[in-house]
């Protein structure tokens, strides 16, 4: 039969030293790199009492358990969370003053689409933004997207390329203001679409230079019908499919809820009814992506800017506010010399 030993006998063995209380508990990780014992110590007064530690069933798909079978299959670090960290380019569509030092931004991207991100410290001169958070400009941004629906964490960007139109070009600075409210209303966040991204960064350069802005306008707002699957039907009648092509009519009949043109017995009962000359229907038939600027006569230029801000209000069920500064556009439009 064993002696209890006392207490200072049974520390003085231990390598290390420890106040003596009256209960002490040892991991056994610890205790096979220190001491060498397998199992748990409980030391009281008089005796040592030994005990089993016991343990609650664990899940096999905690993170405990994936790192226990990472060090078994021979791995050196265990498996870290899946990172949603990602780096990308994109155009800043719309800005809004969150609070005295941040922004919420609307930013369409290469790869990502639309992003709808705050910017913690963005209105601060000095910090990870460089001052690179202005208004259609193009920069290279870090973002950290979030799981829930809270909006993403925008950590860093980098100025690429800034949106600067000449101090007499208000015709290019409005339109890029209609332009990027026009993105930003009718897509949704999280669809790539490269060549809409592509579309709007040539558009913009284009607004740059201030001459035949009004063209690179009505260029991009047709060129985005067809990217978003909205353009307009202007050959056949959307309601009996008549060919409209060879028609000796000068003038069609456009129906902006019905998407497209009818034709003269087709016509009877359908409001609104806008008539679209033949001329200003070949014009827009031009608008391709190759076709830089095609060669319009400006009154061609206000009918299809009619014709366009319609329908537009149509799909977009109200009227657009920002499509008020077209006049002004028109106005400072000019040639280029």
């Amino acid at each position: 039969m064993p002696v209890n030993k006392s207490r200072q006998e049974i520390c003085a063995k231990l390598p290390f030293s420890f106040p003596i209380g009256s209960v002490l508990w040892v991991r056994l990780d610890k205790m096979k790199r220190i001491c060498g014992f397998f199992r748990l110590c409980r030391l009281e007064r008089g005796r040592p009492a030994r005990y089993e530690r016991t343990r609650r069933p664990r899940s096999k798909n905690s993170l405990a358990s994936k790192r226990r079978k990472h060090y078994n299959n021979g791995g050196f670090n265990p498996p870290l969370p899946t990172s949603h960290f990602f780096v990308t380019e994109g155009i800043i569509l719309r800005t809004i003053e969150f609070s005295e030092t941040s922004f919420i931004l609307a930013i369409y991207t290469r790869d990502f689409g639309k992003l709808n991100v705050i910017a913690k410290g963005g209105r601060r001169l000095k910090g990870p933004f460089e001052s690179s958070l202005d208004l259609l400009s193009r920069v290279n941004l870090s973002v950290i997207q979030k799981k829930s629906e809270s909006l993403d964490i925008l950590t860093e960007s980098k100025l690429l390329w800034r949106f600067r139109p000449t101090r007499d070009n208000f015709a290019g600075l409005y339109a890029g203001y209609i332009v990027s409210e026009l993105v930003n209303k009718f897509t949704e966040a999280g669809e790539p679409n490269l060549a809409l991204y592509d579309l709007l960064r040539d558009t913009l350069v284009d607004f740059e230079r201030g001459t035949l802005v009004m063209r690179s306008f009505l260029r991009f707002e047709w060129l985005f019908l067809e990217l978003l699957g909205q353009r307009p039907e202007l050959n056949f009648c959307v309601e009996c499919g008549e060919d409209l092509t060879e028609i000796s009519e000068k003038r069609l009949y456009f129906a902006p809820l019905d998407g497209g043109v009818v034709c003269f017995e087709c016509r009877p009962g359908r409001s609104p009814i806008m008539l679209l000359s033949v001329a200003a229907r070949e014009a827009i038939e031009q608008l391709t992506p190759d076709c830089e600027s095609p060669p319009w006569e400006r009154s061609l230029q206000g009918e299809i800017r009619g014709l366009t801000s319609a329908y537009y209000n149509h799909l977009y069920g109200q009227k657009i506010k920002i499509y008020d500064l077209l006049p002004s556009i028109a106005r400072f439009d000019r040639e280029p010399k």
